[in-house]
């Protein structure tokens, strides 16, 4: 799993996580959207942390070491 930054058409940025299957980023939880810095690093590092803890127990890299 990843974090991404995405510019929405108003200017802000969402913060989100995706998981890479297959040949396609499917989104796995969206954390917030800001227009503030300070705000989009917070959502960042928040979004790290949980990709970390959950990207085991959803089951997405089973096959991993194959």
């Amino acid at each position: 799993m990843f974090v991404k930054k995405n510019r929405n058409r108003s200017g802000s940025i969402s913060v989100q996580v995706l998981a890479k299957i297959g040949r396609s980023n499917r989104l796995i939880k969206t954390f917030g959207t800001s227009s503030e810095e300070r705000e989009i690093s917070r959502l960042c590092e928040e979004a790290r942390q949980w990709a970390d803890e959950h990207s085991k127990s959803l089951g997405l890299f089973e096959n991993e070491g194959i």
